[in-house]
């Protein structure tokens, strides 16, 4: 008896462990995209957006983009009103080393900023309002906006695009200002996480959802924003048509 009694106390101990370590891991998560064979990862206290919820809100901002994901972190906010993520793909095929450039050149000039060479282990953590990084290394760059609504700073958005033989991710992050600083560990952790090939694709977790507006980040820098944005896409297309000329010419 006593042999059996301590072998049911050993059992429902590391059942109760193997319970913890699966609620924690469950903390976190991540995400494939079939479309574009990557995935990423993201840290404790961020899910994904179902994507009901998620498509109905691009319809609502006015976006044709197709996105892969919407992530959005736990805060007091409800979703587009907090912390979020918007992961957008653009399935040029793999870009060579002066096509990169030319699209870091059109970012370089749209939002006319320096552009700073970094190390990987650099890459956001020297990112700032007045410059572009790139860490050429792992051809990725990034880019931050103030978005102002009746002249008030409201929210900041930093654009992440990593290139890959797939063609490139864009990572949207959007937060408001008084909490940007302290989510900049949380943005560089899902970019970094950036890797091809398959992963488990995690279920998506019930979130709160804000009352959408279509004007939500109306100002004249979003226009600066959005210009920005159409000026970057018009480079990939242009690459896009090189490439194919390209090819049909070897």
């Amino acid at each position: 008896m006593n042999g059996i009694g301590k072998n049911s106390v050993l059992g429902l101990a590391l059942a109760f462990v193997l319970i913890l370590v699966l609620v924690v891991s469950g903390l976190a998560g991540d995400f494939t995209s079939f479309r574009g064979k990557f995935h990423i990862a993201y840290p404790e206290g961020w899910s994904q957006v179902d994507y009901q919820t998620a498509n109905y809100y691009m319809k609502q901002t006015g976006s044709a983009a197709e996105f892969e994901v919407i992530l959005s972190a736990e805060t007091e906010a409800t979703v587009f009103e907090g912390i979020y993520m918007i992961l957008t793909f653009e399935p040029t095929g793999e870009l060579d080393q002066q096509q990169i450039d030319s699209v870091v050149e059109v970012v370089t000039n749209s939002f006319d900023r320096k552009l700073l060479n970094i190390s990987p282990d650099a890459f956001i953590t020297e990112l700032h309002t007045n410059n572009i990084v790139y860490d050429s290394g792992n051809s990725r760059l990034a880019v931050t906006t103030k978005l102002v609504e009746d002249n008030n700073l409201v929210r900041m958005n930093m654009l992440a695009m990593q290139f890959f033989d797939q063609g490139i991710a864009n990572f949207y992050f959007y937060s408001p200002d008084s909490l940007f600083e302290g989510h900049l560990e949380d943005f560089k952790s899902i970019v970094n996480s950036f890797a091809t090939g398959a992963a488990v694709k995690k279920s998506s977790e019930p979130v709160k959802v804000a009352n959408l507006k279509d004007d939500d980040d109306s100002g004249v820098p979003v226009a600066v924003w959005v210009g920005a944005a159409v000026a970057i896409g018009a480079a990939i297309i242009t690459n896009r048509k090189r490439s194919r000329k390209k090819k049909a010419n070897s």
